[in-house]
């Protein structure tokens, strides 16, 4: 198991939600799954991809996005309220 904390959340043209953030512990691959307890629901989302994210604000800091891929505006609003949360990673395969 993973830990990661989310630092934003943003959509990425052709590629869906990405949680971008800091890995704080383990490590964190396509495949995995996020685990979220949101508004008393739990909800888990599959990791497409794992890519660097350059921050707008400062070209040389670099931090870690996770592309989960879904365009769902629903999805989207729940993911809003991790923003500063540490979210466990579960590697399934």
């Amino acid at each position: 198991m993973a830990r990661f904390k989310v630092k934003g959340i943003f959509t990425a043209t052709n590629m869906g939600q990405v949680l971008s953030g800091d890995i704080v512990e383990g490590e964190i691959s396509a495949g995995d799954v996020i685990r979220l307890l949101v508004n008393g629901s739990a909800l888990s989302f599959k990791i497409k991809s794992v890519e660097p994210v350059e921050l707008m604000d400062n070209k040389k800091k670099i931090e870690t996005g996770l592309v989960i891929g879904s365009f769902d505006k629903d999805v989207q609003e729940k993911l809003n309220v991790v923003t500063g949360r540490t979210v466990s990673v579960i590697r399934i395969h």
